[in-house]
């Protein structure tokens, strides 16, 4: 009887199909044009906007190429190539790109980001999950033949930006209401052009410092930094314009809210300090010196600045444009593959980004912005 038993009990185990392995993850075609491929290079590029602490805000140009991937019942991966153009708004102003005004061609910086973005609207889970990007502005040669007249972009690490960016900070400091003084943090473009004489043109990011204004302060790089969370933090444009009988210097600079009032202002919360009440979110309060004898144009040379935080990244390694350029050397913006992770970010299991374009017959898109410096070839 025992035997009996023994045998059926193997007999039911053979019987048993093993568990069903889950199927290999497939990747697609997918339209450029499809309604989901563009949520989500919206919602990708907003992240991605997002979470840099440094440059400029990109705006998407058109979606190149892209594939998906299905993931469980309801979630997808989508791996999108984008182009991309720099704008006028520095990530400071946590503005949306479609917000922000993209550079004139002259002033171009344009790019390819490789991003993998997850996606499922039933479960309400959006991660960026991964992107790759190069940024090269447009070359002087170019910009030289469509205007020979435009400002001729330069390194902002040269030390006259430097002293520009300082000088004209020093005006905006003595004429603004602002109640601190503030202080250089990073200078981040710079061009020249000769008018009657050589005129320097300059951007560069500042923060508000200790020292008040009802004390005079002589150098305010000396000054204690407020901290980062209570700091006003703002986007300034010098120029100064150099004649035989003058000099003439213009500041300009937008002040954005600092990271603690913005998030009480996110929850309804009032602002306990009228003295710094300014306009929410990025709609900063703006100084402006117009002396009228010359516009305030901006570089067309990418971005070179530290890390605003403590966060690793290095933006920038130099890679000549044409044979013309190689004692100054226009230099490609790079940006991490891996962003930095929140505390609701969702893993799930991704494929390498795909070599090859998509074949849909939908890629790659159409440019939003066409320009005759899209082709770098």
């Amino acid at each position: 009887m025992k035997l009996l038993l023994l045998l059926a009990c193997v007999q039911l185990c053979r019987s048993v199909s093993p568990p069903e392995s889950p199927p290999e993850p497939v990747l697609l075609d997918a339209s450029c044009n499809d309604s989901s491929v563009e949520m989500a290079a919206g919602l990708a590029l907003n992240e991605f906007n997002s979470m840099r602490t440094e440059g400029y805000i990109f705006s998407m140009n058109r979606i190149a190429s892209a594939h998906t991937q299905s993931v469980g019942k309801t979630g997808r991966v989508f791996y999108m190539s984008l182009d991309m153009l720099e704008t006028k708004c520095h990530v400071l102003s946590k503005r949306s790109a479609k917000n922000c005004e993209n550079r004139p061609m002259h002033e171009e910086v344009s790019g390819h980001c490789n991003m993998t973005y997850y996606l499922n609207k039933p479960q309400r889970v959006a991660n960026l999950h991964g992107y790759s990007c190069a940024f090269l502005p447009v070359s002087r040669e170019k910009v030289s033949k469509m205007c020979p007249d435009c400002p001729t972009a330069s390194s902002p690490d040269a030390p006259i930006f430097l002293e520009t960016a300082t000088l004209t900070l020093e005006k905006f400091n003595q004429e603004s209401n602002e109640t601190h003084y503030f202080a250089i943090l990073n200078v981040t473009k710079g061009s020249m052009q000769w008018v009657v004489g050589p005129s320097y043109f300059t951007e560069f990011t500042i923060m508000e410092t200790m020292c008040t204004k009802d004390k005079p302060v002589t150098n305010v790089s000396e000054c204690e930094p407020v901290k980062r969370e209570f700091a006003h933090f703002g986007l300034c444009k010098g120029s100064i314009m150099k004649s035989p009988l003058k000099e003439y210097k213009s500041a300009s600079c937008e002040i954005y809210e600092p990271e603690r009032q913005e998030a009480e202002d996110d929850h309804g919360q009032k602002d306990d300090h009228p003295e710094h009440h300014r306009g929410k979110k990025g709609h900063g309060h703006t100084h402006h010196d117009r002396h009228g004898h010359h516009k305030h144009p901006h570089s067309s040379n990418s971005p070179h600045v530290q890390p605003v935080e403590s966060v690793q990244v290095d933006e920038h390694s130099t890679e000549p444009s044409t044979a013309s350029e190689t004692a100054e050397a226009l230099k490609v913006v790079t940006l991490p593959v891996i962003p930095k992770r929140p505390s609701f970010f969702t893993t799930v299991t991704t494929l390498p980004f795909p070599e090859t374009q998509s074949e849909s017959d939908q890629c790659p898109g159409e440019y939003k912005y066409p320009s005759p410096f899209l082709d770098r070839e």
